[in-house]
Parts: structure tokens; C-alpha cells; sequence
């Protein structure tokens, strides 16, 4: 193309301004570097880290103004990643896993573009080209920010994927299905998919738990282990239906295949749940709030001595003013405060056990009562008598847990339980506690208890945290 000298010189003086410009930008733009006047001074070890580190600044104020600036982009990117993640758990992959792959994806790429720019500095440092240097040492502060979005999650990715491939199915997702269409309100839905996706990966995490718990002991059979690994696994459910198993176990066990209706509420704290005798269930606390005043708060304790192997306890009523002096074998209160003490040590999930099986042991004596001394003994539903009397004519298939005529006398006392102390020493709590007692003593369960352990050791990540880095990533990556 011909280009007249006019035309040429006019271009020239623009091209100059724009040089002057660009100039004058990098004096008033700290993140812009102006090399060019260092080109042939060798890279200090204060100047290397000041260009390291503006680096790391420029790649994070890149990345915060690509979101700002483009945001249309930025929630492109949030929504496929959101769509993609939460796609997952219909072909039975949790989202944790799915974001397991991108962090590995992102760390591969972060990692390699990291190794080539070293490289490139180690060389132009060494044949003297300073000013490339100075380029790839800021270069590398860039990729700082990619790498620590993505490297430090690569061991704990690994392993879930690791667990994924050997606890893991794949599969169309039809329990899913069945629960998002149950749920009206697309908030519900989206509830209800995050707990299916949380209990996706939970269930995974206890297999993992199950096999290293068990290959702690050798003394076990191949046959013992096989039978152990059986039952336990029958508690890989969500921990709302733990009681449910519970029960279904205590049915198989015991030949009373009728079980109590199992309810959920907001209980005081120090209440684990209780036994509903007018229409045979059980309630239990889902400790959704913490409810005040605890159950006997009313009462404070004035004074406790022992006397001839009993404690002789004063307290006094906060509603009315009352004093109540009341006594109690030393045995029984060290033995409820010693199992109390053990309790707190378990997992939640443990307790749940303990506790649903402490209820079921009411229901099994209000059933042995009512067919002891008639529904006269205290008002049950139409329902409820119905759930006893099943249960009676079931009782003969395991006639080791009826209760003796005198057990039944003893049980049948329906004596008012008002204070801390007529609690502990009413005959049925009693016998729902030695329950608890033969639980904790059983090895089995000890077992059951470390892989309840082991399992809420190993956290998920949630799905907000989930999509929030694998959308930060790519567009770090991409700024």
C-alpha cells in the first residue's frame, strides 16, 4: 500500500504520544512494571521479592476487577459450575467429588504454568536477559494465586476420589428423583438435593471408615469380620434414620416385629427423648434450637452428704420455695452419673442408638404392663392400644424379655416423678438404663461408635464452598 509522507508523519507523532502515554500509565499504575530501564542490572534479592509479590497483587486485583467488570461473565461461569456440580448427584457422583476433579484439573494447569515460568526466569537470569527475568519472576507471583486456589486441596481430592471409585456407584439417580418431586417449593428442592448430596458423600466417607476401623483387629475371623461388617453397615443411613435401624434391630432381635412410631421435636436440651405411653412412640430431640428452661432446672441443690452408704440431698424449689429433702443409694446415683459421663463421649449418632433403645425399653414395659393389669392401667389411643396389643401377642416369641410377676408389680408403681432424685430411682428408668448399660459394655458397639467417629472426622466440603472455588478458579485462571 502506498502511503503518502504526510499521512506517514502523522501516524508517527500519534504513535509517539501513545508511547508517551503508555509511559506515563506504568509511573502512575504501580501494577505496571517498567523493566525497560533495569534491562541490564542484575535481579537483587529485594528487588526479585518486591516483583514476586506485585506479582501475587496484580493477579488478585486482575481477578477481583474481571468479576467487577464483567459480570455477566463472572455469573456464566458460577452458573455452569453450579449447574454442572448439582448435575452430578442424579448419576450418583457427589459434588465433592466432582469438584475433587476440577481442583485437580486447576492445580495441574496452575502447577505447570508455574514450572514454565521458573524455567524461563532460571534461564534468562543465567544468559543475562534481566528484564525477561524481571517479566517471568512477575509471572510466577501470578501463578501463586492459581496454585494456592488449587494445590492445597489436592490431597484431600485425591482421596475423595480415591474413596469414590472404590465406595462409589454409578447410576441414574432414581431416589433423587423420587425426593425433589415430593418437595413443592423450589427452595425445598434445593434443600433436599444438598442433604441427598451431603448424605451421598457421608455414606461413601463411612464405608472408607468402616474398612480401616475393622482392619485394626487381627484377632477376628475372615467370618467374624464379614458378619461384623454386615451389621455395621446397615447404620450407613442418614443420621435421622438411625433410629429406625435401631428399632428394626431391636424387632429382629427381640421377635416383636411392631414397632413405635418414631417422632422428631424441638426438646429441652439436657432431654434426650422420651416414651409416649398414650400412643405408644417415641419422641426425639433433633436439637434444632436450644430450648431453657432444662428439664427439673426449677430445682437447685442446697446441700448433698453421705450417710450409711446413701446421699441425702437438699434442694429447694425455685417456683414455690419448698425445701425437699430427699435420699438415694450411693450406688445408684454413681452408677447414673458414671453412665451420664460416659455418654459425653460418645458420637451423637452413638447416643442416638442409646437413647432410642433407653425409650424402647419403655414401650416394651408399658406393653408387658398393659397385659399385666388391662388398658385401665392409663389412657391410650385407639391407635396406641392397638401398636400394645400387637406387640403382646408377639411377646411369646422371645420369652426371655417378659418380665416376672414381681418385676411387673415393681414396674407397674405410678409414682409421681417430680424431682431430680424420684427420676433417677424410678424402677423403669432404672431398667431402660441397664439397657443402656449391656450397650455400652458390648464390643460390637464400641466398634459401631470409632466408625460413627472416623466418618464425622472426615468433612465435606458444602456445596456453596464447593461452587464458589471451582468458579473462582477458572476465573483466576482466565484474568
Amino acid at each position: 500500500m502506498n502511503i503518502s509522507p504526510v499521512s506517514l508523519k502523522i501516524n508517527t507523532t500519534q504513535n509517539n504520544n501513545v508511547h508517551q502515554n503508555t509511559q506515563q500509565n506504568r509511573v502512575n499504575n504501580p501494577n505496571i512494571l517498567n523493566f525497560s530501564a533495569k534491562r541490564e542490572r542484575k535481579i537483587s534479592f529485594k528487588e526479585g521479592s518486591s516483583i514476586f509479590v506485585s506479582g501475587i497483587i496484580k493477579q488478585g486485583i486482575d481477578t477481583i476487577k474481571s468479576i467487577v467488570e464483567h459480570p455477566i461473565k463472572t455469573i456464566a461461569i458460577v452458573g455452569g459450575t453450579t449447574i454442572g456440580l448439582m448435575a452430578l448427584p442424579f448419576i450418583g457422583i457427589p459434588t465433592a467429588v466432582g469438584g475433587a476433579a476440577l481442583a485437580i484439573g486447576f492445580a495441574s494447569f496452575a502447577l505447570a504454568k508455574g514450572a514454565y515460568h521458573t524455567i524461563q526466569f532460571a534461564n534468562n537470569n543465567k544468559n543475562g536477559n534481566y528484564n525477561l527475568a524481571r517479566k517471568n519472576l512477575q509471572n510466577m507471583g501470578e501463578d501463586t494465586i492459581d496454585i494456592a486456589l488449587s494445590a492445597p486441596f489436592i490431597p484431600k481430592s485425591v482421596s475423595r476420589i480415591q474413596n469414590f471409585a472404590q465406595y462409589g456407584k454409578l447410576g441414574f439417580n432414581q431416589q433423587l428423583i423420587n425426593t425433589l418431586r415430593n418437595e413443592k417449593s423450589i427452595i425445598k428442592k434445593f434443600k433436599a438435593l444438598k442433604n441427598f448430596d451431603k448424605n451421598m458423600s457421608r455414606s461413601i466417607n463411612y464405608q472408607s471408615s468402616v474398612d480401616k476401623e475393622l482392619a485394626k483387629y487381627k484377632d477376628f475371623t475372615d467370618s467374624e469380620k464379614a458378619a461384623l461388617k454386615k451389621d455395621i453397615l446397615d447404620y450407613n443411613v442418614p443420621k435421622q434414620d438411625i433410629p429406625i435401624v435401631v428399632l428394626q434391630k431391636w424387632a429382629e432381635k427381640n421377635g416383636i416385629t411392631t414397632l413405635p412410631e418414631i417422632k422428631f421435636a424441638t426438646i429441652p436440651q439436657n432431654v434426650g427423648g422420651y416414651a409416649i405411653i398414650k400412643d405408644c412412640s417415641i419422641v426425639l430431640n433433633d436439637y434444632k434450637r436450644k430450648i431453657t428452661p432444662n428439664n427439673f432446672s426449677n430445682y437447685r441443690q442446697l446441700s448433698a452428704r453421705l450417710l450409711n452408704n446413701e446421699y441425702e440431698i437438699t434442694y429447694r424449689d425455685l417456683k414455690t420455695g419448698n425445701i425437699i429433702k430427699e435420699t438415694i443409694s450411693k450406688d445408684l446415683l454413681d452408677s447414673y452419673n458414671r453412665l451420664y459421663e460416659l455418654e459425653k463421649q460418645l458420637t451423637p449418632e452413638a447416643r442416638n442408638i442409646l437413647v432410642t433403645l433407653h425409650e424402647r425399653e419403655h414401650i416394651n414395659q408399658y406393653t408387658q404392663i398393659f397385659g399385666q393389669n388391662g388398658f385401665t392401667w392409663s389412657p391410650t389411643t385407639t391407635e396406641g392400644q392397638a401398636r400394645y396389643t400387637q406387640m403382646m401377642n408377639e411377646l411369646n416369641r422371645n420369652p426371655k424379655i417378659k418380665f416376672s410377676q414381681q418385676e411387673l408389680e415393681t414396674l407397674s408403681d405410678k409414682s409421681a416423678i417430680t424431682t431430680p432424685l424420684s427420676y433417677i430411682k424410678n424402677p423403669r428408668e432404672i431398667g431402660a438404663r441397664n439397657v443402656e448399660w449391656k450397650t455400652l459394655e458390648d464390643n460390637n458397639f464400641k466398634i459401631l461408635n470409632n466408625v460413627f467417629d472416623k466418618t464425622n472426622k472426615m468433612k465435606t466440603p458444602h456445596l456453596r464452598e464447593t461452587v464458589m472455588l471451582n468458579a473462582l478458579r477458572p476465573e483466576s485462571a482466565a484474568s
